[in-house]
């Protein structure tokens, strides 16, 4: 296993931001059709970071292990999300009483809470029947991440040293052939095919291993790698969805069919982790992702994905004739502040909590130097 790696990594924050401004625009109008691949950036990024720190703590005993890892995660995660659950509770039941319990999404929002509240929103996302909204609908990946924090600690402290690098190349290989078995047997069990291969946790594990395994062993030039990993996607993208817009390369959507959801989901995540490893360790695009501004929205890339969705909605209820060359400047202004104003008077001093409650100087350290950041989480 290849040590020699540097003690920072710049250039992930700015990535996390070009991640989260595209699953923005993604969201806003579908103004970028591809946008939704800063999800899967994410879940690579989220990757390679967490098993960056696990490694390099896995010499500790179990218990201090597991205690420092999980409650350092409780503290950068769930004051943003459960105060946002809060909150969304009290406007949505406050809203029917207003309408005499008349709303229809107010009603639908309050059925779904529940899932969010247990993390469970990608098992509810399946479900055929299961209605889209701009208020919960998008946590499903937050419910992935979530998952994926449970079983992975366990797998690094378990697996020896010398068995880790064959285990996520195993977990890479299986990703495909999990989701083909959940997409053939998802009508089956009442589940909606594309989506059952996309959300569940088992389907996004080798997106995870793929960039954990970029963490270990680190790819030489992976910036010359990065356009035959581009080729296939594209490849792969068009010969299943054909469009005359060829600059979304195949990409414009999220993926269905079997083709897509496998093989191409899987060439999507090599691309993701090529992207991260040529950022982290040979300095791609350092002058655009070490920009200040950039670095600041992903800083704060964990309010923005929570808050976006249900701005863009509120906006758009507010004035659905709006020009979108108006209601885009206004969408992004509003959620950079409000994802600023929580970083600042909710996350930080959650995050101030961490070396005193969770963690020896040396978690603190480890953290620190993988490269790991506020912001890491959405």
């Amino acid at each position: 296993m290849n040590q020699a790696r540097p003690s920072h990594l710049p250039g992930l924050d700015g990535l996390r931001g070009i991640a989260v401004l595209l699953v923005f625009a993604f969201h806003e109008r579908l103004l970028v059709g591809f946008g939704w691949v800063g999800v899967q950036l994410f879940f690579v990024l989220s990757g390679f970071l967490i098993t960056r720190i696990l490694v390099a703590q896995s010499d500790q005993p179990a218990k201090p292990f597991f205690i420092n890892f999980y409650g350092r995660r409780a503290l950068r995660i769930f004051p943003l999300y459960y105060a946002t659950l809060l909150a969304l509770t009290a406007l949505t039941l406050t809203w029917q009483l207003l309408r005499s319990g008349t709303s229809q999404t107010a009603a639908q929002t309050l059925e779904q809470l529940p899932w969010a509240w247990l993390y469970a929103m990608n098992f509810l996302h399946v479900q055929q029947g299961f209605a889209h909204d701009h208020v919960l609908t998008h946590f499903w990946s937050l419910a992935v991440e979530e998952q994926f924090y449970l079983v992975w600690p366990m797998l690094i402290f378990a697996i020896p040293r010398k068995w880790l690098v064959p285990m996520l190349v195993a977990v890479v290989a299986a990703g495909p052939v999990l989701r083909a078995m959940t997409w053939s047997l998802a009508a089956a069990c009442s589940l909606n095919p594309d989506d059952a291969a996309l959300v569940l946790p088992w389907c996004q594990l080798d997106a995870f291993a793929v960039g954990g395994l970029f963490a270990v062993q680190p790819v030489s030039n992976s910036k010359r790698c990065i356009p035959w990993a581009l080729l296939a996607v594209a490849m792969i993208g068009l010969g299943t969805n054909p469009s005359p817009r060829w600059w979304w390369i195949g990409l414009d959507g999220m993926p269905v069919g079997l083709v897509q959801l496998t093989i191409g989901l899987s060439a999507l995540n090599a691309l993701c982790a090529l992207i991260v490893s040529a950022v982290a360790f040979e300095g791609l695009g350092a002058s655009t992702l070490q920009d200040r501004r950039l670095v600041q929205v992903g800083g704060i890339s964990y309010g923005v994905y929570v808050f976006h969705f249900p701005i863009q909605a509120a906006t758009e209820l507010a004035a659905p004739h709006m020009s979108l060359l108006l209601k885009l400047p206004l969408d992004l202004m509003l959620t950079l502040a409000v994802s600023a104003a929580s970083y600042r008077w909710l996350e930080a001093p959650a995050l101030g909590l961490k070396s005193r409650l969770f963690g020896s100087a040396k978690a603190a350290a480890v953290a620190k130097t993988a490269g790991a950041s506020p912001g890491q989480a959405r």
